[in-house]
């Protein structure tokens, strides 16, 4: 397999997510990223989503899909 032509970034799309987190955290995570990415296109949304449990652990994540013109997908995750 090969990838040639991968194309242009069309949009972006993502997801921060925490677990037993301040969602102003995940807030902050998410205008940072916008912040970066709105100056190279248009085209972003990132989403939060914030939980808790008893037995889940503390912690937050992001994770961005960016697409391209010719479909290809890109993925990227930090924690």
């Amino acid at each position: 397999l090969h990838l040639t032509d991968p194309g242009r970034v069309k949009r972006v799309r993502g997801l921060a997510y925490g677990s037993r987190v301040s969602p102003q955290i995940l807030a902050r995570v998410v205008e940072a990223a916008r912040g970066v990415l709105n100056s190279y296109l248009p085209d972003v949304w990132v989403y939060t989503d914030a939980s808790g449990g008893k037995e889940a652990g503390a912690g937050y994540a992001v994770c961005l899909v960016a697409e391209s013109t010719n479909g290809v997908l890109l993925a990227a995750e930090a924690t």
